[in-house]
């Protein structure tokens, strides 16, 4: 018994400690025969040209124009984690840009940017993204991990919502109800909209419902309006997330905003 308490210590002791120095080295991180990953923290490198070349690159093959994030011009790096796929032949096919951000003592990872290019979708990138980007936080010892998100997508919602290792999240159409878990989601994601709106490329003009969760207007003058574009590529296989997020974000410049809860070890 007291071996397995000491290789327990252990592992949670020394082994996210490797992981971390492994991903902040920038080291590729095998994903399949076709695929390579690797990860690069602003906060750490700052501003990387290589990297920003890399995210136009797939922003082009995504929407076929440079997305409205300050990050496609070079700013604020450093306070930016970046997660790139590449195919084989070493060319930039994915990539999610991401940020922490602190409500009163909790660290919050916004899962923020997600593009992948035309030709390479369908092959599950986007979950291999979300699933390396929690082995980050686990790898800087936070256990009790919080994400925010925001976007249209149904498919995006369900895989959060549907998700066996999401406790909770709000809005839901699958996890248990959570009043004190709805009420945290309410004060967070009200902090988030004022604070951190313009990082995510959301309008001016916009206005977070609390009661719905959706940031009406959020993609029109001065927001991501190419998204509009995108309104029908984005359904889930599941109508009743296609409807809901129709319910909730009746216009195509509204997005939802998600709040999730993960349930690692404690």
């Amino acid at each position: 018994m007291i071996e397995y308490l000491f290789l327990g210590l252990v592992f949670i002791t020394f082994i996210p400690k490797i992981i971390n120095m492994y991903m902040n080295a920038n080291h590729k991180i095998p994903i399949s025969k076709k695929y390579y990953a690797r990860f690069y923290n602003g906060t750490i490198h700052g501003y990387n040209k290589k990297i920003h070349d890399d995210i136009k690159t797939i922003s082009m093959n995504s929407i076929g124009e440079i997305a409205p994030y300050s990050i496609m011009e070079g700013e604020k790096f450093n306070e930016k984690k970046f997660i790139l796929i590449y195919d084989k032949n070493n060319n930039p096919v994915g990539m999610n840009c991401f940020f922490d951000w602190k409500f009163k003592d909790k660290i919050i990872t916004h899962l923020g940017l997600y593009l992948i290019d035309e030709k390479h979708k369908g092959n599950n990138l986007q979950k291999i993204i979300a699933y390396l980007n929690l082995i980050h936080s686990i790898s800087e010892y936070r256990f009790r991990i919080i994400w925010t998100d925001t976007g249209r997508s149904p498919s995006a919602w369900k895989a959060l919502d549907k998700n066996k290792i999401v406790k909770y999240c709000y809005p839901s159409l699958e996890k248990k109800f959570d009043e004190k878990f709805v009420n945290f989601s309410k004060d967070i994601s009200k902090v988030f909209f004022r604070d951190y709106y313009k990082e995510c490329a959301i309008s001016d003009n916009s206005i977070f419902d609390e009661n719905s969760f959706c940031i009406k207007n959020a993609n029109n003058e001065g927001g991501f309006k190419k998204l509009i574009e995108f309104d029908n590529n984005r359904a889930s296989s599941n109508n009743k997330y296609n409807n809901k997020m129709n319910e909730l974000c009746p216009n195509p410049e509204d997005i939802l905003l998600i709040v999730c809860k993960l349930h690692l070890f404690i």
